[in-house]
């Protein structure tokens, strides 16, 4: 476990949540703006396969945590965190929330608590996340959380044919209330 907020533990995925990922991870409109397509029930596994044993200290590697209930250990989502091989001391981060758990403050609170335990416990300075312009909801979200504007990167990647635009926030460990939920 890597802290606990209110509703959500915050893990590492196990290979028991398999279905649960696939159920968010293969919709459609769920991965609309990530950078991969829908899961198929292979690629999923594959990717619970890749993820098992993985901690969060190696710079460079992307590891899922989950965010499930903590009175059933159901996942809501996940948020993928990575830190950087050049400067350990900078994450990144991203965000998956099921549909049927979205709208209900579970990744304010699950988003929060990673950013408290990033700060307070791994000493992070700054955490950031890449995002696509078209996603408003994330941008609005992130920006709840106190994340600030840092750069536009033109035509970031390509998807469907067709290249689109990013923008980056970052959120510095002393503009963060630590300790705060949000």
């Amino acid at each position: 476990m890597y802290t606990q907020t209110a509703r959500l533990t915050l893990r590492p995925l196990r290979m028991t949540d398999l279905e649960e990922v696939y159920g968010y991870r293969k919709d459609p409109e769920v991965v609309r703006y990530q950078s991969f397509e829908p899961f198929t029930r292979e690629m999923t596994s594959d990717f619970m396969k890749e993820q098992a044993g993985l901690i969060f200290h190696k710079a460079g590697q992307w590891v899922q945590i989950g965010f499930a209930l903590t009175e059933t250990d159901k996942l809501v989502g996940d948020c993928a965190v990575k830190r950087f091989a050049h400067e350990p001391l900078i994450v990144e981060i991203g965000y998956t929330i099921a549909r049927e758990h979205q709208r209900q403050g579970y990744a304010r609170e699950g988003i929060s608590g990673l950013l408290n335990f990033l700060f307070q416990q791994k000493q992070i300075h700054k955490v950031q996340a890449l995002i696509d312009v078209r996603n408003i909801a994330s941008i609005r979200f992130v920006e709840k959380l106190g994340f600030q504007k840092e750069g536009h990167f033109r035509e970031n990647y390509f998807e469907n044919g067709q290249w689109w635009d990013e923008v980056q926030y970052g959120l510095l460990r002393s503009a963060f209330r630590l300790g705060s939920s949000g």
